[in-house]
């Protein structure tokens, strides 16, 4: 796979990076980091040829739009998906369900985290359509995150330049820590906005501050 995504970025540049962050996107067993990091890799070694800046916003450009089109065909085609190969693997019907209530109040923070999730980014977004989703918040969360994790990964290619295998155990190391810890982020906030719901409920009207006698 390593060696299909240099030769096709090798081959067309800007185009060939746009265009396989693009399939990607829409659920292309291709993962993105790697296409991120072998892009700036060949940044390094052809700067004649490959502008690093332009590389980032070409990239950030991909990204985005297949995260949009999964985005709108989750909002075209609605609770449908789940009959459609292959988001009917992972959308099961309850599934679908459970998530779209996470949307409904956490949907920014989901859209927002699901950037740094490869795998199951996909289907979230997807479920971020279907659950309809305000689609200016969708990009704006997203490309938030995009704007941490595009040019992350580019530039820290370009950077290690020949040492750049020591980049790629970073990358799987990475992508193993946030696959724990961005979960368990989202958990421990759901959990603490319900502990303070709670605690704001049980208090009394005269105890809170902005009572009237």
């Amino acid at each position: 796979m390593e060696a299909f995504i240099a030769s096709v970025i090798q081959k067309y540049l800007y185009a060939g990076v746009f265009v396989l962050l693009l399939a990607c996107g829409l659920g292309v067993p291709m993962p993105e980091d790697v296409i991120l990091v072998t892009g700036g890799y060949i940044s390094y070694l052809y700067p004649n040829n490959v502008n690093l800046w332009t590389l980032v916003a070409v990239s950030m450009a991909g990204v985005l739009v297949g995260d949009s089109i999964i985005f709108m065909a989750g909002r075209h085609f609605g609770p449908r998906v789940v009959t459609l190969w292959p988001f009917r693997k992972v959308l099961t019907p309850a599934r679908l369900s459970k998530m779209e209530g996470y949307f409904r109040s956490y949907g920014n923070k989901i859209v927002f985290a699901g950037r740094f999730m490869a795998g199951i980014r996909a289907p979230l977004f997807m479920t971020a359509g279907i659950s309809r989703h305000p689609y200016w918040r969708f990009l704006l969360f997203d490309a938030l995150a995009a704007m941490i994790s595009v040019p992350v990964w580019v530039l820290s290619a370009n950077y290690f330049g020949e040492e750049i295998d020591r980049l790629k155990h970073m990358l799987v190391r990475t992508q193993k820590a946030l696959f724990i810890i961005v979960p368990l982020v989202i958990i421990v906030w759901v959990l603490y906005r319900r502990f303070a719901r709670r605690r704001e409920e049980e208090i009394e009207p005269w105890d809170r501050p902005d009572s009237r006698w």
